[in-house]
């Protein structure tokens, strides 16, 4: 009933998806598929309520003021004509628009040319202007055009300084995923009418496997909301370059799921171009238990270390090989004379857990050359929160991650252990990759570890160089750790007044949050904005809001 419900709305829409007191044209007539629950819709012309950092609308004031030069700002949702945006979808399979004003000007980047920090405007509509071309993909504004004729996915539109107040100008940025980057279009004719027509709802297995063959650059494919889809077989689903799969998973809305309930050997996603984004899901495996004996299966799996990739605000539960898997093209153990692989996937603001496999059960891996960017995300009860093998040219970046708890293991003569949190293998003999050399470059920073045990592990000399510094590391035991000479590794800061900030970060206070959102990041934002260069001061003033949003 629910599916019929749905597909029935998208078909409507289709049919009034135009503004109030408009006629559908020959080219906007939209069609639906009733197989597939997919929307095949022409391009998208209507009108859109904009919404932005702090509930606040997108406002380019009333008819009496709109005029070349005025600029684009938040306010205060007031349902009036000054915030209804239009939407006109660009003709050239791209899915690509144009964003209007009421009285037909368009949003324009000053000045004409697209860089970080200039602000949006209304301009007189000029449709080879890359300063007027934009392209959504759920939760985000880009600007600017490449080569190709598309619109990036590196510059963004995000509300100056991230300030809420009333009039506060909407500038380029870069992509960071912070909350001034996030805005949700609503339209005003009908209240299930997408943005554009790349956008495709989905609630089963078929529906996605479909939409994923379908999809093209532009194409954003979200999960039905209140839906969980079951897949069965053990095939890696592919996602092309361009394509983002999401849901709404921000806050205390836990999002649409997508399990693998297949043990097979293998990944639920794999990343197969340049760009692609998984968000706001909830994505599980099949096995949360220790045993050694599961075949190992990823959550998200990229290979090509040339593929942009961005995975955030997820939760990634149940994966016996790893949440996030990211793998390069180099095989040797032998150091790398060069640079390091270019940091093109991120891993931001998830919260993984339950990734417990033996010899396995990573929340993020690096390995064969792979370089991941790990920034926080809310790690619990992994093997290894984030791990790498010895490969001369493997590296990652963990910064303002959380981990809150570790899984305790056991042989079978009843000797237990906890494995460390951050790992980085190296090439010694034996079963424990002790010794030798062990990856190329790795910075753990501004981390907050909270487990026993070592929360640290570089097993071998890195070919260039470890950063570890302004980490709160929150047990007396917890020390980086080499195994190399058996000293410890020197921290570039110690930690000070040790007891009092385990106080008052609890994990009564910690555990009220872990259910749905993801402390870590709301901690990560407070110590980028507030205490950046002022660690002492930020360990002194360490407390997790009561409320945090993903």
């Amino acid at each position: 009933m629910r599916k019929a419900l749905l597909l029935g709305a998208l078909t409507m829409t289709t049919i009034f998806g135009c503004a109030a007191g408009e006629q559908p044209s020959d080219d906007e007539a939209t069609t639906s598929d009733e197989n597939t629950g997919q929307t095949s819709s022409a391009l998208v012309n209507a009108d859109f309520i904009v919404t932005g950092l702090a509930r606040k609308c997108l406002d380019f004031g009333g008819d009496a003021y709109q005029a070349v030069g005025t600029p684009v700002y938040l306010y205060g949702c007031n349902g009036s004509t000054a915030q209804k945006l239009r939407v006109v979808e660009v003709a050239d399979g791209t899915h690509d628009v144009s964003l209007r004003s009421n009285k037909g000007f368009c949003l324009g980047v000053r000045g004409g040319a697209v860089a970080a920090g200039r602000a949006l405007e209304l301009q007189v509509c000029n449709g080879a202007s890359a300063a007027q071309r934009f392209a959504l993909d759920g939760d985000t504004i880009f600007v600017g055009t490449q080569t190709t004729g598309t619109v990036a996915r590196d510059l963004v539109v995000e509300v100056d300084r991230g300030r809420g107040a009333n009039r506060t100008p909407l500038v380029v940025g870069t992509r960071e995923l912070d909350p001034a980057e996030d805005f949700r279009f609503a339209a005003t004719s009908f209240a299930a009418l997408l943005p554009t027509s790349g956008f495709t709802y989905v609630m089963t297995a078929g529906e996605l496997d479909r939409a994923l063959a379908a999809s093209h650059w532009g194409s954003v494919i979200e999960v039905a909301p209140n839906t969980d889809i079951r897949i069965d077989d053990a095939r890696t689903r592919e996602i092309s370059g361009g394509v983002t799969v999401r849901s709404s998973r921000r806050g205390t809305a836990p999002g649409s799921g997508i399990q693998r309930a297949n043990r097979e050997a293998g990944a639920l996603f794999r990343i197969a171009g340049d760009n692609v984004r998984v968000t706001g899901l909830r994505l599980t495996g099949a096995d949360t238990s220790k045993s050694d004996d599961a075949p190992k299966v990823a959550g998200v799996a990229s290979d090509n270390p040339s593929f942009h990739a961005l995975v955030d605000h997820n939760e990634m539960s149940g994966w016996t090989d790893a949440a996030v898997s990211v793998n390069g093209t180099w095989n040797d153990a032998t150091c790398f004379l060069g640079s390091p692989t270019a940091q093109n996937v991120r891993v931001i603001a998830n919260y993984i857990h339950d990734n417990s496999r033996e010899g396995a059960g990573y929340g993020v891996v690096s390995g064969h050359g792979g370089n991941p960017y790990v920034d926080g995300n809310t790690f619990a009860r992994n093997r290894h929160a984030i791990a790498a093998d010895n490969r001369g040219q493997t590296s990652y970046t963990a910064k303002f991650n959380l981990v809150t708890e570790s899984n305790e293991y056991c042989n079978a003569w009843v000797f237990c252990w906890k494995e460390q949190d951050f790992d980085v293998h190296g090439t010694g003999d034996g079963s424990h990759y002790q010794g030798g050399s062990a990856g190329y470059l790795f910075e753990m920073r501004s981390n907050t570890l909270f487990p026993d045990g070592k929360n640290i592990d570089i097993r071998g000399t890195p070919c260039n160089l470890a950063k570890i510094a302004d980490n709160v590391f929150f047990s007396i035991r917890s020390r980086p750790y080499s195994p190399v000479n058996g000293y410890l590794l020197q921290q570039l800061e110690r930690r000070r007044h040790q007891e009092r900030d385990r106080d008052r970060l609890s994990r009564a206070d910690l555990w009220q949050h872990l259910s749905l959102v993801e402390p870590a990041d709301r901690h990560r934002r407070l110590r980028r904005r507030r205490h950046a260069g002022r660690l002492h001061r930020h360990r002194r003033r360490l407390v997790l809001p009561r409320e945090s949003h993903g």
